[in-house]
């Protein structure tokens, strides 16, 4: 979600230079009150009901590859994030309302999103992206399923603040919502 935060804090360092963020580019969940987080990027809902969550987008996932590896998409090695564990299971949707389960084994497991983008751009195997990081991309990576969908992922924003939140943490969700508005409607 780099491309999300990182220039929402940017732009708000650059207006409120007194304000001294501490971004932490993390795949794993951290318990925001140990870590003293006012504020994360989380897909999916929190189940922890001390947090309070705003959903402030949605994307889907594409499977993708390199464009000089788009043969069958079983005999290509999976790219997996520490998330997804070693057996995948995605369920794919066409348009005319059909849809089936595609299962593998991952072939690699990487612990953050980037690693795991490194390797599909590399060619090393397929993988998830979201839809919005394939738009970004250069053309040597390609959606391998491209009349398929794959259900979509919600985006939440997470702050430890029960009643009294910050204006800067509300100023920054309110940005966080527009700039994914944006992404998302390219």
């Amino acid at each position: 979600m780099d491309s999300l935060v990182v220039p929402v804090i940017a732009d708000l360092m650059k207006t409120y230079p007194k304000l001294k963020p501490e971004l932490i580019c993390d795949d794993q969940h951290l318990d925001l009150i140990a870590h003293d987080i006012d504020i994360a990027i989380r897909i999916g809902s929190s189940h922890d009901s001390n947090i309070k969550q705003k959903r402030i987008g949605e994307f889907r996932d594409v499977l993708c590859g390199v464009s000089e590896k788009t043969y069958n998409i079983n005999e290509l090695p999976y790219i997996a994030n520490v998330w997804q564990a070693e057996k995948i299971i995605h369920q794919f949707h066409h348009t005319s309302g059909t849809s089936f389960i595609y299962t593998k084994h991952a072939n690699c497991i990487a612990n953050s999103f980037h690693s795991c983008l490194s390797l599909i751009r590399s060619g090393a195997g397929i993988g998830i992206i979201p839809d919005f990081y394939l738009t970004e991309m250069e053309h040597n990576l390609v959606n391998l399923m491209p009349e398929y969908t794959l259900p979509l992922n919600t985006v939440y924003t997470l702050t430890p603040f029960a009643s009294h939140v910050p204006s800067i943490v509300k100023l920054c969700i309110h940005n966080l919502e527009q700039c994914l508005a944006i992404k998302l409607s390219k």
